[in-house]
């Protein structure tokens, strides 16, 4: 070795990295808990800082003093191979603990100053803190936050307070423990050409003539074959990178266009889970969605009210992937010995999650629509056959009043299941 390489020592703040050329060393810079430090307190005052959906800066709350957050690096999209995947940086690029939830089994990265002891996933008080591994891949992108807490919490007050359905003072307990959470997403993109036949319907109407000279009209479906090639170059999909949260994709799109390179600054104040769903079963099922997407671009050249039959040999070229966070402000309560869930999309404010339901008033609902027939029916049409055939007349208006009794106990009781599912 030269004897001026001997004496070497790396710049401050510089740890060692993996090399690919044996017996040589190389230094990149670290991420250390001074670095993590340094950006969660206010160079000023000292307090806690949080980000900024607003302007993309680190802001204290207390003396206002603001600060640019840090500029990811661009690493491109990754390629599907395992050297690929090796190269990549793994961890979260600071150190932060990790909440465990027995009760979901959901793996959060949390601030020192943030831990809870209750999951934000599920409000489940069986939680257990530990230190990140830090094996896991790093982010190469991330969708900032842009929804504002006291926005995202007005949404979901409007949105628990809309309707007969829901209990009174529900929405107060909801809107208590909100919390913002990156989430995981696999994005892939792939150039596809596809050589297809489908079956095209149109619906039309038919007039028909009767023995007797009458005419009639019909609705009917008449099919067609279409085939035909097409080209999709950079088709986008997206596969949620986590199962502890299915209601995920509800609050969709995500603006992948907002979407910066990966910086540990955008978790300040911020929780982040990491994925459970690898790759290959990420790629298995955006594969699938890639095909969907074909099949929709297909089936879009042929004007049709229908389609079916569907049949395509379908070539997936360029194909790539991006490990992404995207923004969800969630509040995970427990009512009536249930747990129920708010989601609220931190980009875009799109609204879902579940409610409870007033069961006692859906019966209501149901038996006073059910009643007009049957006490129409019971009461004076069976009685009424004795008189004459009076009681014919009131069991056809019994039957009448039935169907939409049926109909609209079928709508409401559907509405509530609806409220209290994902």
């Amino acid at each position: 070795m030269h004897p001026h390489l001997a004496a070497y020592r790396p710049p401050p703040g510089f740890v060692p990295t993996d090399s690919a050329a044996p017996d040589v060393t190389l230094f990149r810079p670290g991420e250390g808990p001074g670095a993590l430090e340094s950006r969660t307190r206010c160079g000023s005052c000292g307090a806690t800082v949080t980000w900024d959906p607003g302007s993309s800066e680190l802001v204290c709350p207390y003396c206002g003093t603001r600060e640019r957050a840090r500029q990811g690096e661009d690493k491109g999209p990754g390629e599907f191979t395992a050297e690929a995947v090796a190269r990549g940086a793994q961890g979260w690029g600071v150190d932060r603990p990790e909440l465990r939830c027995d009760g979901c089994g959901a793996v959060l990265t949390m601030e020192r100053e943030a831990l809870s002891s209750t999951c934000p996933l599920c409000a489940s008080n069986q939680v257990h803190v530990h230190e990140a591994a830090g094996s896991a891949l790093q982010p190469g992108y991330v969708l900032p936050f842009s929804i504002p807490a006291e926005t995202a919490a007005a949404t979901a007050r409007d949105w628990l307070g809309t309707g007969w359905l829901r209990p009174a003072g529900v929405k107060q307990v909801a809107i208590r423990n909100f919390t913002g959470i990156y989430l995981p997403l696999w994005i892939f993109r792939a150039d596809m050409k596809a050589d297809y036949t489908v079956q095209v319907g149109t619906e039309e109407t038919v007039t028909e003539r009767r023995s007797d000279g009458s005419t009639t009209t019909r609705k009917t479906t008449r099919w067609r074959w279409e085939s035909g090639q097409l080209d999709y170059p950079g088709c986008v999909v997206s596969v949620p990178a986590t199962t502890h949260l299915p209601g995920m994709e509800s609050v969709k799109p995500f603006p992948f266009d907002r979407m910066v390179p990966y910086t540990p600054d955008v978790l300040v104040g911020f929780s982040a889970h990491g994925y459970d769903v690898g790759l290959p079963e990420g790629w298995e099922e955006g594969r699938d969605r890639l095909r969907n997407a074909m099949q929709a671009a297909c089936c879009a050249r042929h004007h049709g009210d229908h389609y079916r039959a569907f049949s395509a040999t379908v070539d997936l070229d360029e194909e790539s992937w991006r490990y992404a966070l995207v923004p969800i402000w969630t509040s995970a309560y427990q009512w009536g010995g249930r747990t129920w869930v708010v989601l609220v999309n931190g980009a875009t404010g799109t609204i879902d999650g579940t409610r409870p339901v007033v069961w006692a008033r859906v019966w209501l609902a149901i038996a006073a629509m059910l009643t007009p027939g049957l006490f129409t029916g019971i009461c004076l049409g069976l009685p009424g056959l004795a008189f004459a055939g009076i009681g014919l007349f009131f069991l056809v208006i019994a039957f009448v009043l039935l169907i939409f009794g049926v109909v609209g106990s079928a709508m409401v009781y559907t509405q509530a299941t609806d409220e209290e599912t994902l």
